[in-house]
C-alpha cells in the first residue's frame, strides 16, 4: 500500500468507453500540479503521458535504469500496458516471454488513463486481487516552437530515402523515420521535401499535440477549440509531475526525490549518477534551413498561431515546474 505525505482524494470520474456509455465510478486521485515526495507501493503505477519530439528518450531511459519496470501488466491477469511503470518486477513474470493487449498510451487522454486503461485500470477501479494501487501521471513537455521544428527536421531527414526497398531499409538501419513521412499526404510530403516550411504549417496535424493528448483529440483532427484548450490546462494540473525538455537534468532529480522506491524495493541497477540523470539528445543530421526558418519572425510567429493551445499549456508547465522546484532543490 502506498505511503502518501501529500492529500489524496476520492474523486468521482465519468468513465467514456467505446461505444458511448458513460457509468460513475470512484477512484483514487492524488493532488496535482507535482504532488508532494510520496513512496510508491507495489500495486501503484506511474503512468507516462509522452507527446511526440518533447525528449522521451531521456524520460525512458531514466526509468529504466533507476530500476523501474516498463509495459507492466496486471497480476493474474496476463495483459499489460505501455507507458505503466512499477518496481515490484517480480509480480509479472508472463512479462518475460509475452505481451498481450498492449495499450498504446501516447493517444489516451488523462480520464482514460484512469479508466479504459484496458484491464490494468479496471483493476485498479476494482481492487480484485490488486491491493489499494494507484495511477501517478507523468508529462514531458517542450517549447512548441523547438518541437516542432524538432518534428519537421526529423521527419525531413527521411526524404533522401524514399522511392524503392534498398532505400527504405537502409532508413532503417539508421533509425531514419521513413513511415512517417511517406504515409504523410503526397501535399504534405512535397511541403516538408522541399523545405517549404509554411506550407507544411498549413498542411501538418501535428499542432497542439500536447493539449490533444489531454483531452483526447484524435491526431488528425488538430484544430482545438478553446474549451478543449480550457479542459487540456485542468488536466495538466492534475499530473503528479510536470517535466520540461529544456530542464530535463534537474527535473529527473526532483522525479526521483517524488516518486521514491521504498526500502524494500529491489536494488536498482548500478548506474553512475552522471549517467543516470543525463539528459539524451538525438544529433540533429545538419540542415541549412534549420537556421532560416528560426531566424524568420514571420514563421516563427505562425508557428506560434497554429499552436496556441500549446502555448498556453507550455507557459503554464513552466510555472508548476519553477514551484515545485523552488520547493525540492531550493
Amino acid at each position: 500500500m502506498a505511503v502518501v505525505f501529500g492529500r489524496c482524494v476520492r474523486m468521482l470520474v465519468l468513465l467514456s468507453v467505446v461505444v458511448l456509455l458513460v457509468l460513475a465510478v470512484g477512484v483514487d486521485v492524488c493532488d496535482g500540479a507535482w504532488i508532494e515526495p510520496t513512496i510508491l507501493g507495489p500495486d501503484d503505477r506511474i503512468a507516462y503521458i509522452r507527446p511526440r519530439k518533447t525528449g522521451s528518450t531521456s524520460l525512458v531511459s531514466f526509468f529504466r535504469q533507476a530500476g523501474w519496470c516498463e509495459n507492466h501488466c496486471v497480476p493474474g491477469l496476463g495483459v499489460c500496458a505501455e507507458c505503466l511503470y512499477t518496481w515490484d518486477c517480480s509480480r509479472c513474470p508472463e512479462l518475460m516471454t509475452t505481451y498481450k493487449q498492449c495499450g498504446e498510451c501516447s493517444h489516451l487522454m488523462l480520464p482514460l488513463l484512469r479508466s479504459r486503461f484496458s484491464n490494468v485500470q479496471r483493476a485498479l477501479i476494482d481492487r480484485k486481487g490488486y491491493g489499494n494501487g494507484r495511477m501517478y501521471t507523468v508529462m514531458l513537455l517542450r517549447d512548441p516552437v523547438d518541437r516542432l521544428l524538432s518534428f519537421f527536421f526529423f521527419v525531413r531527414a527521411a526524404c533522401p530515402y524514399r522511392g524503392s526497398e534498398e532505400l527504405a531499409q537502409e532508413a532503417q538501419k539508421k533509425l531514419i523515420p521513413l513511415p512517417w513521412l511517406i504515409n504523410s499526404p503526397e501535399d504534405l510530403q512535397a511541403a516538408i521535401c522541399d523545405g517549404d516550411f509554411e506550407t507544411f504549417l498549413k498542411l501538418t496535424p501535428v499542432h497542439n499535440e500536447m493539449a490533444d493528448l489531454l483531452v483526447g483529440i484524435s491526431y488528425f483532427d488538430p484544430n482545438i477549440t478553446s474549451q478543449q484548450c480550457d479542459n487540456a490546462l485542468m488536466r495538466l494540473e492534475e499530473m503528479a509531475v510536470v517535466l520540461l525538455n529544456e530542464e530535463m537534468e534537474d527535473g529527473l532529480h526532483m522525479l526521483k526525490a517524488t516518486l521514491i522506491r521504498p526500502p524494500e524495493a529491489p536494488p536498482p541497477p548500478r548506474v553512475p549518477e552522471s549517467q543516470l540523470f543525463q539528459q539524451h539528445v538525438r544529433a540533429s543530421r545538419s540542415d541549412p534551413l534549420r537556421d532560416a526558418i528560426r531566424a524568420n519572425a514571420t514563421l516563427v510567429h505562425m508557428l506560434k498561431q497554429y499552436n496556441h493551445c500549446d502555448e498556453r499549456l507550455y507557459a503554464r508547465a513552466v510555472q508548476i515546474f519553477h514551484e515545485a522546484k523552488q520547493r525540492l532543490l531550493g
